[in-house]
């Protein structure tokens, strides 16, 4: 019973690790992994929304209340059977994508997402984006203003210079 719970192992001298037989991998294998949305999604075939969990609020309400306010149609909190396959070809600076397959809860749809690390988010393949999100519209607006900086300043540098 002890001998399992050592961290080394008893290795002899002629021991070749190049002969120990090594796994192929495949890049089309599909791992069933348990996760909840990271976004708020809506299906396209039933138009349900599901809500990925949230903080609870500091406020002075019991969790019983605070259940008994949520929203019985949304899927708050709920975790999905998925699974998960690299994206075969498509990579953004050495990164890998990944590509998540969950079924709806009402109509077992099948709704697809991907990684995206160029814009630190995730891009709907089969689903929409169900709701607004303000701080997207602020990070636009940061971007253009400092655009707008950027050629202000080359118009500046420019005039200088003849």
């Amino acid at each position: 019973m002890g001998e399992r719970k050592v961290l080394n192992r008893y290795f002899p001298p002629d021991f070749d690790p190049l002969l120990v037989p090594r796994r192929k991998w495949d890049p089309y294998k599909q791992v069933e992994v348990r996760m909840m949305i990271p976004f708020s999604l809506q299906c396209v075939k039933c138009a349900r929304v599901h809500v990925p969990r949230r903080a609870p609020a500091p406020d002075d309400a019991t969790s019983t209340e605070r259940s008994a306010r949520r929203s019985p149609e949304k899927t708050s909190g709920k975790k999905f059977n998925s699974r998960k396959e690299d994206v075969v070809g498509d990579t953004y600076l050495g990164i890998r994508k990944y590509r998540f397959y969950i079924k709806c809860c009402v109509c077992s749809n099948e709704i697809a997402f991907k990684t995206d690390p160029q814009n630190q988010d995730y891009a709907c393949e089969s689903a929409r984006h169900a709701h607004f999100e303000s701080w997207r519209q602020q990070d636009d607006k940061e971007k253009e203003f400092e655009d707008e900086q950027k050629e202000s300043n080359e118009q500046r540098g420019a005039a200088r210079h003849s």
